[in-house]
């Protein structure tokens, strides 16, 4: 075997070239911020968390009879997907992260509803449209006006029905990603 002896300009240049070396390299391939979101793993909980969010918004609907305290499940999407991605990879999960995940169950969320919903739509037109058509002269009827009957005249057209759905699943994206978030 050899003896090397180190002087101090080999150790020096040694030095420098240990720290040009960027410290995420040393240790886990991972390790470039601890706030950042390992997406390929993410995605796969986020879509986890949405057919569990879906399934619970379906369970609140039918046992409360009641759509707007079946929103109360988003939030829990949010929480579901936080807790799961938490869960596989310890540390710390900011607050911004968990919105970032959350924003994302939420946009699951939407995909799987809506996808629902246009099936149902595609299957069964008429009764989607009659029933909507109902509820709209519902609301008419609360407040008669010239407005409101020429208003429910034209969204009783079929675009005018569409119209309405394409409003409701805008609503419904937006509802969705600020409430899991």
């Amino acid at each position: 075997p050899q003896i090397r002896v180190a002087t101090e300009s080999d150790q020096r240049a040694q030095d420098s070239e240990t720290a040009a070396i960027p410290a995420t390299t040393i240790g886990s391939p991972y390790a470039a911020s601890s706030h950042a979101i390992l997406w390929s793993a993410a995605l796969a909980r986020t879509a986890v968390a949405a057919v569990a969010s879906v399934a619970v918004l379906q369970v609140v609907t039918v046992f409360s009879r009641s759509a707007a305290l079946a929103f109360l499940a988003l939030p829990f999407g949010g929480w579901f997907a936080v807790y799961l991605y938490a869960r596989r990879h310890p540390g710390p999960v900011t607050a911004g992260m968990g919105a970032r995940l959350g924003a994302v169950t939420g946009f699951f969320i939407f995909l799987i509803c809506s996808s629902v919903s246009a099936v149902g739509i595609i299957t069964d037109r008429q009764e989607i449209f009659d029933m909507v058509g109902k509820a709209m002269k519902e609301a008419a009827a609360t407040n008669p006006s010239p407005q409101a009957d020429a208003l429910i005249a034209q969204i009783s057209t079929p675009n005018g029905m569409m119209t309405i759905l394409f409003l409701a699943a805008v609503m419904f994206l937006f509802t969705s990603l600020v409430l899991c978030a």
